[in-house]
């Protein structure tokens, strides 16, 4: 059997902050001045975090979400979870939401990726 190395998953944690999902790398933190912890580094876009309980990392740590491809879109039905991003001027939150509500319509022509989304979430 092959053996897992670290890098093979590609994790993501929810920020005390805001609830918001991204992707981070997680390192043990052992510093003599505080108690041990596992450390989320988001990146350069927000400030490390610490979560000192397994509870804690259960709730705000999982595996990476992955986007829809292709037609995957057509599959969404009402009630079904989704991974949805809000993009403010200075950065993209992503956020666990329930699809409530289709709305069948064309898409536009006028926007980068042919149109918005036809949930309701």
């Amino acid at each position: 059997m092959a053996k897992a190395d670290a890098s093979d998953f590609e994790l993501e944690a929810k920020r005390k902050e805001d609830s918001s999902w991204h992707p981070c790398q997680v390192f043990f933190s052992a510093d003599s001045s505080t108690s041990s912890g596992l450390t989320v580094n988001f990146g350069s876009q927000f400030e490390e975090e610490v979560i000192f309980s397994e509870e804690e990392a259960l709730a705000r740590l999982r595996f990476r979400s992955s986007p829809l491809q292709g037609d995957d879109c057509s599959h969404i039905k009402e009630g079904d979870h989704v991974l949805a991003s809000l993009k403010t001027q200075s950065k993209s939150l992503f956020f666990d939401c329930e699809v409530e509500k289709f709305e069948a319509h064309l898409k536009s022509l006028d926007t980068p990726k042919g149109g918005s989304s036809p949930y309701i979430i």
